[in-house]
């Protein structure tokens, strides 16, 4: 039997304010914060006790903002972390208890007040309305210029990763009045941002990031997760969880790929049929075999483990394409065998989540069991739930879920 994993000693401070009241901590009963490449900025779920008094008097129906704050102590009760989220309120669901007549509003029976919202920053920039009309045969821009130049009508800061980037010069580029997310994913889908596997998010600091992640797994992982053998203990990797980039978990990891159902659903042999400007048409012609190996997301291996069986042709000719650039395809078909192979894992304690909030960043998965070890090495952080529950007067828990894909099964 595996000795006791160490776990540093560790608290949290959790407050909430709403109308520049902050709740009483008994009245905060879980905390749950959601990132995902799936969407464009973060999510929280909030559920409070509340009573009907304080909800109706106060008017809490969601148009106020509300204050998140979550501070991580050591032992010596210094902060080890802290972040803190102004949130916006999407729903708001509420459980009345039975109760008197009347209310004389200093009553204490409260229900439980479920609140979905969204980090307030992020959600305004990406859901800004912006529009524009760019080039002319003086001025032709690039795919990322028109994104800047969008994305100047926001707060925003962005990371436009450059490597693999789509820098050919257009000459016309219109863009429809839409929001800023809906608006990248526009030029994304007309002329590819990159040549591999784009993805948009808008991190909880208000910081865009349009990703190039056939690229970005090659850089430096952020995240090292180790799963130890039973009959074996290493205390350096316990030690080094303390610093929020190595973490050490005793439970398993779930592996999922889907390369024949991918395979079969794309087709194996792919033809574009695109208009350029100066003839009738064009034909973009691609293997999946080489838009994975090319343009996925491999971290070594770019062998693909699927029945022979799979072996059919499919035409597309509803893109006209930008002249004779292949970026468009490129992105498109990469974007559907990103996510062939995954992983998925729990951690638990009281832990720095900051890496976890940086969705498509490179993780490495350090499985010490040596039957494991063709499912080691780099992918990309693709979703995480950090989760905060009270257990008891004061005192919290912390527990992550998270999934991380690459393209390739084995290394």
């Amino acid at each position: 039997m595996a000795d006791k994993t160490f776990l540093p000693h560790r608290s949290h401070i959790i407050e909430v304010k709403i109308k520049g009241e902050y709740l009483k901590d008994y009245q905060i009963r879980s905390v749950r914060i959601s990132s995902t490449l799936a969407s464009y900025c973060p999510s929280v779920e909030l559920q409070l006790a509340m009573s009907s008094a304080q909800i109706i008097q106060d008017k809490l129906y969601g148009q106020d903002p509300i204050f998140l704050s979550i501070r991580l102590l050591g032992q010596d009760a210094s902060e080890l972390e802290s972040h803190d989220f102004e949130l916006l309120c999407t729903r708001m669901t509420y459980g009345s208890p039975v109760t008197v007549a009347l209310s004389d509003g200093k009553q204490e029976e409260r229900g439980i007040v479920n609140i979905s919202a969204v980090i307030k920053e992020p959600f305004v920039s990406m859901t800004t309305l912006v529009n524009g009309v760019y080039g002319g045969k003086e001025s032709p821009k690039t795919v990322k210029e028109v994104i800047e130049d969008l994305a100047g009508n926001t707060s925003a800061s962005i990371e436009y990763d450059t490597e693999g980037e789509n820098t050919e010069a257009i000459d016309q580029i219109c863009v429809p009045p839409r929001t800023l997310y809906e608006s990248i994913l526009y030029l994304d889908d007309t002329f590819g941002t990159h040549d591999g596997v784009p993805a948009v998010f808008c991190r909880y600091d208000n910081s865009l990031h349009i990703i190039n992640l056939s690229k970005r797994i090659k850089k430096g992982e952020v995240i090292k997760v180790s799963q130890p053998a039973i009959d074996k203990k290493d205390d350096s990797v316990e030690k080094k969880s303390m610093d929020g980039k190595h973490f050490y978990i005793n439970g398993e990891f779930k592996h999922d790929f889907v390369g024949n159902s991918k395979f079969g659903a794309i087709a194996t042999s792919l033809t574009h049929v695109v208009k350029p400007a100066d003839t009738l048409f064009h034909l973009v012609e691609q293997t999946i075999d080489g838009v994975c190996s090319d343009h996925g997301v491999i971290f070594k291996n770019d062998e693909f483990y699927v029945d022979p069986a799979i072996n059919r042709t499919k035409v597309l000719e509803n893109h006209t394409g930008y002249e004779y650039t292949e970026s468009f395809a490129n992105s498109m078909m990469a974007k559907q065998i990103f996510n062939m192979s995954s992983v998925s894992f729990s951690l638990g304690g009281n832990i720095i989540i900051d890496n976890f909030l940086k969705v498509g960043d490179p993780i490495y998965i350090d499985p010490l069991v040596i039957e494991y070890l063709d499912f080691s090495g780099k992918y990309i952080l693709y979703k995480s739930t950090i989760t905060y529950n009270k257990v008891e007067e004061g005192d919290w828990t912390a527990a992550i879920s998270a999934e991380a894909v690459r393209t390739n099964k084995t290394i």
